[in-house]
């Protein structure tokens, strides 16, 4: 029986196509009811029937002789696609034949099917210059933008004022190039936006791009540690810190995690649930954490209520160490003059050459 079924499949399948699959599964159907005996399953036929009859997917390429029928190609290498020269429409690549082709040239454009090659030439020169012409008003707002997130980051990362870039940055910079360049050459600087809310925008943009790169490379680490303290900024508010450190590329990466207002009090509830707010907002999994840093203050290191002891509740893996840097700060309370004196001499030369430029610092510096 299960003889009599392969030979009948494969025999109605070459005389009637594809069509013949639900006819072979009735059949097979009946015989599995009636009888034991068919030692072969239905659905592995079927799959088999389905996975033979699927045809590879053929790929068609542009030769040049479909000019005659009206018809350049648009698209990527590989990926081309059929578009006409007269109403700009693309057909799919299935279309790439010279029937399909010509059927679209007599149906739609049936007075130009009896226009000689050349006719379609210059069609095909006339779109190449429309295309260029297009490429020509879009290449110098492409390049104007580029230029506004460049000019955007090194304001930023100056830390000056937003409007400056459209107050001083711009006319400096459109009055070096008339003097250099040329009027025209100047007149090209009009299309870079620099106002304060552009600047402000652009900011933004970039300051969210490098979070959610952060956010990816935290959530495709293993493992993760935070380290967090409380700040002051200059309007008395404060302000909490968290550092990261994470496992990227076969190496351990720090990265300054975020910074937010505390609103109400700095105690271990609020430090806590503004930690976890962030944790949850971008997905982030608690049982990563394996470390955290903090000082020694009470509300970070109690052991019923502190910061500390709540991110044990959710990250049972997590250890916390005191930050070496409160450690040494604590020692030099009650260090003797002569020798804090000496400390802060050497505090003071560390940070005169860390503030300046490496180019101007001296070469043993470097070593």
């Amino acid at each position: 029986m299960d003889g009599w079924l392969r030979t009948v499949t494969v025999r109605k399948r070459s005389e009637n196509g594809e069509d013949n699959i639900s006819i072979v599964t009735d059949e097979l159907e009946y015989c599995e009811a009636t009888t034991s005996a068919c030692g072969r399953k239905v659905s592995e036929v079927c799959t088999t029937a389905n996975v033979c009859s699927k045809r590879r997917k053929v790929i068609r390429e542009y030769d040049q002789s479909y000019l005659r029928f009206g018809f350049s190609w648009t698209g990527a290498e590989g990926k081309s696609r059929p578009q006409c020269l007269m109403c700009g429409d693309v057909l799919s690549n299935e279309s790439m034949k010279p029937a399909h082709l010509k059927r679209h040239l007599t149906t739609k454009h049936a007075v130009l099917k009896d226009k000689p090659i050349a006719f379609f030439q210059r069609k095909l020169d006339e779109l190449r210059q429309s295309k260029a012409m297009i490429m020509s008003c879009v290449t110098p707002v492409a390049k104007a933008q580029e230029v506004s997130y460049c000019a955007s980051l090194r304001i930023a990362k100056a830390g000056k004022p937003r409007n400056i870039g459209e107050e001083l940055c711009l006319p400096l910079a459109k009055e070096i190039t008339h003097i250099m360049c040329g009027e025209k050459a100047a007149r090209q600087l009009n299309l870079v936006p620099l106002s304060n809310d552009t600047v402000s925008r652009r900011i933004i943009d970039m300051a969210d791009d490098v979070k959610n790169i952060l956010i990816e490379r935290i959530k495709k680490s293993r493992y993760f540690s935070i380290q967090l303290d409380e700040t002051t900024d200059v309007a008395d508010l404060a302000n909490l810190l968290v550092y990261v450190r994470y496992e990227y590329d076969g190496a351990s990466q720090e990265d300054f995690l975020f910074s937010q207002t505390l609103i109400t009090r700095t105690t271990a509830e609020h430090i806590f649930l503004l930690l976890n707010t962030f944790m949850e907002e971008n997905c982030l999994d608690w049982k990563k954490c394996v470390g955290v840093c903090i000082d020694g203050a009470r509300a970070m290191t109690g052991r019923h209520n502190g910061v500390a002891a709540r991110i044990r509740e959710v990250a049972t893996e997590m250890r916390w160490t005191h930050c070496n840097i409160h450690r040494e700060a604590l020692a030099v309370e009650k260090m003797p003059e002569d020798l804090k004196s000496v400390l802060d001499s050497a505090v003071k030369t560390v940070n005169f050459i860390k503030a300046r430029p490496m180019n101007s610092r001296p070469l043993w510096c470097a070593l």
